[in-house]
């Protein structure tokens, strides 16, 4: 389950990407605007975590209130190459779905 995920996950009606790496119980990524630092714990093929996602360039994301640091909660399942799920920003109650794929 440790590797390089590419991810697409939903905020309202837009779809967004990122890049995952989930390494022996972290979890990190990013995207062009906010990169993700966080933990993960799995348990056969389902995953549960939190991160954080921390702006550093661009502009702020309007959908959560232009914040520079965005807690998550993740749970999903990983089968085989792909990963599914969702993230919840809980301060806004805000659920992301998400699906993504092993890419190395």
């Amino acid at each position: 389950m440790n590797g390089l995920y590419t991810v697409v996950f939903r905020v309202g009606a837009e779809n967004r990407s990122m890049i995952m790496v989930i390494n022996n119980g972290t979890l990190k990524g990013g995207n062009t605007e906010y990169y993700y630092n966080g933990t993960c714990t799995l348990d056969g093929e389902d995953i549960t975590g939190s991160i954080v996602a921390k702006h550093y360039a661009g502009r702020t994301d309007q959908a959560f209130g232009n914040a520079k640091e965005i807690p998550l909660e993740v749970k999903g399942r990983i089968s085989g190459n792909t990963i599914t799920g969702e993230a919840r920003q809980v301060q806004l109650s805000m659920v992301m779905p998400f699906s993504g794929e092993k890419r190395g």
